[in-house]
């Protein structure tokens, strides 16, 4: 992507939309990381070698801050946050009219970020006060966004000449994303129950020192006793029995297993029984199978606590594996929570050391039950896409092409496209069939565009081409545009079907010339600098000869500058 592309989106950011990227063929949003690695934050941040770059005389004579602002930079490299603060505290003390007060302002704000988010939002805020036009201004803006500042409140206009059609795509991919992070969601796990002791009583301090103190010894019986006891002695104080039962969990003997299930079984308190269930499941002592018999009858049993059952569920799936599949088949199938059905679903597809065909069984028929919550039909289509094969395959078509709920057919796409690499052919055809299916909903035609854009050097370049030329729905138009434009990035063939679209789309269509404009210049090679040339001095409409004039002012390569000077010579 050429620096002017990246400029963009970076503008599209700071105005609070998301542009997303192609990455091993997934979507994703590209927002700054917020790790530690100066090069995550975005486009603008030139490093020092950079700015040397730019004269022939050393830094350091050009501008006596240099070095101070080198060394700081080198410890922002190296992680090192209080001397990089000193380095640029030094430099904008010393050199008050050095040309890198911005960039010492600017990392300086950076710093802060790592240990006290409120410095990092005021010194973000100033920075932005007092630096406009600093080259760093979007990512500050990003940065301050990202810490929780509000939205809005530090941001400059998006520079004029991006297309408005740049936007619209960047807002529908945005929707695209989060389709994917929905239905790519991580299972839900149950909450954690640790210890955390709520008094501050001396006496109940030093008791619960002594208890943690037994736990050095996890094969004692006579220290495990003792905890036991502390822990079912109801005269005690919680934070008491909670130490104790914490502690006696961590043994190796026995009769641990057998003690735990006693208190998940009698116990009221859902914090003791959460705390035992998952002591079960990370003992290290035998368990016996009596065990595994009440804990699956926990987690079919419908009137107890979701976050119990679910505590149960992982427990069978790490210790009782040859009868987990059928409790989750039980689950999946008749279930009436939520939660874990799509817990079930989740954990069907992801068997592998039991027959894989009753696990698509199960997720075959949830998936095409019309009557079930659409939550947990898209769980079943991502499960099937997991499993593969060819049944999976035949029932996600059928799905993406017919199903009465927009957001399953969303789910089926998505699969489709996300999955059967090797098999590549038939999803290909029928991506390409629902993205020219004008009885489609638009989102389905726009979700199955952006899916074959994740197949590179698959992509049929002339489907796009045509499509584009004869769509009567801009939106659609403009995305598979913009699919074109990525896949013109890696393949010469691309961009000359890119340019012959240009020449076949009406002068007056000026949004859909706009955004091949603008692709070609997010492009920035040398064929994109001689196409921009062209049309800005050929082209019969002087709006679009004025937007390819733009254009190839912001790639800002040499070739683009005499292009310019160029046309600045014409008569």
């Amino acid at each position: 992507m050429s620096m002017f592309a990246k400029t963009v989106f970076a503008a599209l950011l700071t105005t609070g939309t998301v542009a997303t990227s192609r990455a091993d063929g997934i979507l994703y949003l590209p927002l700054l990381d917020g790790g530690r690695d100066p090069g995550t934050l975005g486009t603008h941040w030139i490093s020092p070698a950079e700015k040397e770059a730019e004269g022939d005389a050393p830094l350091e004579s050009r501008d006596p801050g240099y070095r101070l602002y080198r060394d700081g930079y080198r410890l922002i490299l190296g992680e090192k946050w209080v001397e990089a603060r000193r380095k640029f505290a030094a430099l904008m003390r010393q050199y008050p009219r050095s040309g890198y007060l911005d960039d010492a302002r600017f990392w300086t704000a950076y710093s802060w970020k790592f240990s006290d988010r409120k410095k990092a939002l005021d010194a973000y805020a100033r920075f932005m006060k007092d630096y406009p036009s600093s080259n760093y201004f979007d990512d500050a803006v990003a940065e301050y966004q990202r810490l929780g500042g509000t939205p809005g409140t530090a941001s400059r206009e998006i520079p004029h000449g991006i297309p408005e059609a740049a936007t619209r795509i960047a807002e529908l991919e945005k929707r695209l994303a989060e389709i994917q992070q929905r239905l790519m969601a991580q299972m839900p796990r149950p909450p954690r129950m640790p210890f955390a002791p709520g008094r501050e009583e001396p006496r109940i301090r030093v008791k619960i020192e002594a208890l943690q103190a037994l736990t050095r010894s996890p094969g004692d019986e006579k220290a495990f006793a003792a905890l036991k006891e502390a822990a079912l002695d109801t005269t005690q104080p919680v934070d008491i029995r909670m130490a104790a039962l914490d502690g006696a969990r961590r043994f190796r003997v026995p009769e641990v297993g057998s003690f735990l299930m006693t208190v998940v079984e009698n116990n009221r308190d859902l914090r003791f029984r959460m705390m035992a269930l998952d002591g079960i499941r990370v003992v290290s002592a035998p368990v016996h199978q009596t065990i595994f018999d009440s804990v699956r009858s926990l987690a079919l049993n419908q009137e107890e606590p979701a976050e119990l059952r679910m505590s149960a569920l992982q427990v069978l799936e790490q210790g009782d594996r040859e009868q987990f599949p059928k409790i989750l088949v039980r689950i999946a199938t008749s279930d009436q929570d939520k939660p874990l059905q799509i817990s079930a679903l989740r954990y069907l597809s992801r068997q592998r050391q039991v027959d894989q065909q009753a696990a698509a069984d199960v997720l075959r028929e949830v998936a095409l039950d019309r009557t079930r919550d659409p939550d947990v039909r898209e769980v079943a289509l991502v499960g099937l896409q997991q499993l593969t094969g060819q049944q999976a395959l035949q029932i996600l078509i059928e799905t993406a092409r017919t199903d009465p709920q927009e957001r399953v057919r969303l789910a089926a796409v998505y699969s489709l496209g996300s999955s059967f690499r090797e098999d590549a052919g038939p999803v290909i055809f029928l991506l390409k069939e629902l993205a020219a299916d004008r009885s489609q909903p638009r989102l389905v035609r726009q979700t199955a565009l952006a899916q074959l854009g994740t197949r590179g050097r698959m992509l049929d370049a002339g489907f796009l081409a045509t499509l584009a030329s004869d769509e009567p729905d801009e939106e659609i138009q403009l995305m598979a545009i913009h699919v074109l434009a990525q896949s013109a990035q890696e393949m010469t063939k691309s961009f000359d079907v890119l340019t012959s679209l240009f020449r076949s789309i009406p002068d007056d269509r000026i949004r859909s010339k706009d955004v091949l404009l603008f692709s070609a210049a997010s492009i920035g090679s040398d064929g994109a600098v001689d196409f921009l040339s062209t049309v800005a001095k050929e082209n019969g409409n002087d709006a679009v000869r004025e937007r390819a004039v733009y254009y190839l002012g912001n790639i800002g390569t040499e070739k683009a500058r005499n292009a310019l000077l160029e046309i600045l010579q014409r008569p």
